[in-house]
């Protein structure tokens, strides 16, 4: 995982920044409570799209029909046709501008959102449209208005429209993502499960580099934008303000008017505050929700958010579990671990401590294909394809976007990486806690292949693994004055 290094952030080239989005005049123009919470109310709104949804969810289905009807039938010069949209994103076999497995997934999906719902609204005229979004945690197949043959949002290419193990998206999974302080831990385990994930399982062109041609992509990605808003905004986390975080700068999204643009990461932080909101950004099992009702609500959590924090991803720990394994979907792989639970007993015995027992995960390359995902189970060597994600041993999973003939067409030199995190800590404790393991009990680790939909039955894939470590982490939050 790459650590972060201090960097500052220039105010006035943010501001100039924020100014091109159009909501550095929030900062300074808005004089009185009332009219500060208007202009939060009735920024456009993002809402969960599903049957029986209301008026407001049959509009937002509309308008976003309407857009996507009226971007493909542009040409595909046309910068803010469907098919131009979608290269910024790659090509079938290609990653071109996207960033994934990055500190920057979130970010860089989060603008170009953003852009993309600018092109929807000056398209259909509806200023106030905000993207719909697909929460796969509450219901794990398509809404219905995306199985339609016909419509503008359907797409032939889909293998499945429902999710084949809803388990590893339920609401206590996201919740568990959403229970890691550290941006970088935070990050990586919300791509690499769920989102490749529900990339994978739908397929079809959703599976491949050109992914945002099918329209279910952005419902998606606005769900993971959606849980990201949650984590920062009603959670109080706080995003990186160093390594250059902030500083990092795109220049090839397109805005309303088909005119290029360019953000920064910076600027992508205050975008839900800002631009837009979400009907609901309560994924987890908590009851929690921010409520922006007065200038100073909002104008504290805007300097927070605004501010961030140094965020590194301190190993306290680093133990080698395996170098050069490989694993096929025939059989399970277990391997045991020099290390006893006492060791980690600190980490085990608080719950609500900012460390973590992590199992990292390092490819050596992406899988040729990317029809199926990784379970993790701890102390339990018989696990196999039949051992649920319910069994108290399962600890969490991970999923692949791209294959190893994927190309990566990225400016700056950028090349996708592959590498995942799951957090062992709570399935640990739960051990523990179940009298099922003791301070002297030693660590077995169990990685089952599962393919994405089980009545595929024996599927010939591999995983060439490069390295599995323990990470035992001491996380570092230091504010910067």
């Amino acid at each position: 995982m790459s650590t972060l290094f201090s960097k500052p952030v220039d105010r006035r080239d943010f501001l100039k920044k924020m100014s091109q989005v159009g909501v550095a005049l929030t900062f300074t123009t808005f004089g009185a409570c009332e009219r500060l919470a208007e202009a939060i109310r009735n920024r456009p709104t993002r809402y969960r799209m599903r049957a029986g949804g209301g008026a407001a969810v049959d509009q937002a289905a509309s308008i976003y029909s309407d857009a996507v009807r009226q971007m493909k039938a542009l040409p595909s010069t046309n910068p803010r046709s469907w098919v131009a949209q979608a290269r910024i994103h790659g090509t079938p076999a290609s990653f071109n501008f996207c960033r994934h497995n990055t500190l920057h997934f979130l970010s860089w999906h989060r603008a170009y959102l953003f852009y993309f719902e600018k092109i929807c609204q000056t398209l259909t005229g509806e200023s106030k449209f905000g993207l719909p979004y697909w929460n796969w945690s509450v219901d794990p197949s398509l809404p219905p208005q995306f199985t339609v043959s016909g419509s503008p949002l359907f797409e032939p290419t889909r293998v499945r429209t429902t999710l084949s193990n809803s388990n590893i998206v339920s609401r206590t999974r996201i919740e568990n993502i959403l229970g890691n302080s550290n941006f970088a831990a935070f990050s990586n385990q919300l791509e690499v499960t769920p989102h490749n994930y529900v990339h994978g399982n739908i397929s079809g062109v959703l599976g491949q580099g050109n992914s945002p041609m099918d329209p279910v992509f952005w419902l998606h990605h606005c769900m993971i934008d959606c849980i990201w808003t949650d984590w920062t905004v009603n959670r109080g986390n706080d995003n990186p303000n160093n390594g250059g975080w902030p500083q990092e700068t795109w220049t090839h999204f397109i805005d309303g008017d088909g005119n290029a643009a360019s953000t920064t990461a910076a600027v992508t932080s205050l975008m839900p505050l800002l631009s837009y909101q979400y009907e609901d950004t309560n994924h987890g099992e908590t009851e929690e929700k921010l409520a922006l009702r007065t200038r100073s609500d909002f104008q504290k959590v805007r300097r927070r958010i605004e501010k961030g924090t140094t965020v590194n991803f301190d190993i306290g720990e680093r133990l080698e579990v395996s170098r050069g394994m490989g694993l096929d979907l025939a059989q399970a792989k277990s391997q045991k671990v020099d290390v006893r639970f006492s060791q980690m007993k600190k980490i085990i015995d608080d719950s609500d401590s900012k460390d973590r027992v992590f199992v990292s995960v390092e490819l050596a390359k992406l899988p040729p294909a990317n029809d199926f995902f990784v379970r993790v189970y701890v102390n339990a060597p018989e696990a196999d394809r039949n051992t649920g994600t319910e069994s108290i041993h399962f600890a969490g999973s991970f999923a692949f976007f791209g294959t190893s003939e994927f190309k990566h067409n990225h400016e700056g030199g950028h090349h996708h990486t592959s590498r995942s995190l799951v957090d062992i800590s709570s399935t640990l404790r739960k051990l523990m806690q179940n009298d099922m393991a003791n301070d002297d009990s030693t660590l077995t680790l169990s990685f089952v292949a599962v393919p994405l939909d089980p009545a595929l039955g024996q599927v010939e894939a591999a995983l060439d693994i490069e390295k599995i470590d323990l990470i035992m982490s001491g996380v570092s939050f230091k504010s910067n004055p």
